[in-house]
C-alpha cells in the first residue's frame, strides 16, 4: 500500500510538469506564429477562399438530387423518358429517392422539380450550413 502523502506529492508533481509543457507549447506557438504571421495570414487567406469557392461553386459532372416522391414507385418510369438522367435509388426513409443527372443545369432536374408528386428536391452537393 502506498502512502497518501507521497501519492499527493506524485500528483502534484505530475500536474506542475504538465502545466510546464502546456506553458512551453504555448509559447512556441506564439513565437511560431509572431515570426511567420506573414505565412499564418496567407494560409488563412487560402483557407478562406476555399471555404468561399467550395460554398458557392457548383461541382462539375455529375449531380446528385435527394428529393421526396409521394409515390416513388412510379418515379423509374417517369424518368426513363429523360435522357439527362442516370440513374435512381432509394436513399434511407421511405419517400427518399436519390436521382443522379449527368450535370446540375440539365433540364430534366426543372421537369421533375416541377412533378406534383415531388415534395422536396435538394442538391447533395449544396452546401446547406454557411458560416
Amino acid at each position: 500500500m502506498s502512502d497518501p502523502a507521497s501519492a499527493r506529492a506524485l500528483d502534484t508533481a505530475i500536474s506542475l510538469l504538465l502545466a510546464f509543457l502546456t506553458c512551453l507549447l504555448l509559447a512556441f506557438c506564439t513565437t511560431f506564429l509572431i515570426r511567420n504571421h506573414e505565412l499564418a495570414g496567407r494560409l488563412f487567406h487560402a483557407a478562406s477562399l476555399a471555404h468561399h469557392e467550395r460554398m458557392s461553386a457548383p461541382l462539375p459532372g455529375e449531380a446528385v438530387f435527394y428529393l421526396w416522391h409521394d409515390a416513388p414507385e412510379t418515379l423509374p418510369t417517369f424518368l426513363a423518358r429523360e435522357p439527362g438522367v442516370l440513374g435512381v435509388a432509394s436513399a434511407g426513409p421511405e419517400g427518399l429517392v436519390a436521382v443522379t443527372f449527368a450535370s446540375p443545369d440539365d433540364p430534366a432536374v426543372v421537369r421533375l422539380r416541377d412533378d406534383p408528386a415531388v415534395s422536396l428536391m435538394v442538391n447533395r452537393d449544396t452546401a446547406l450550413l454557411c458560416r
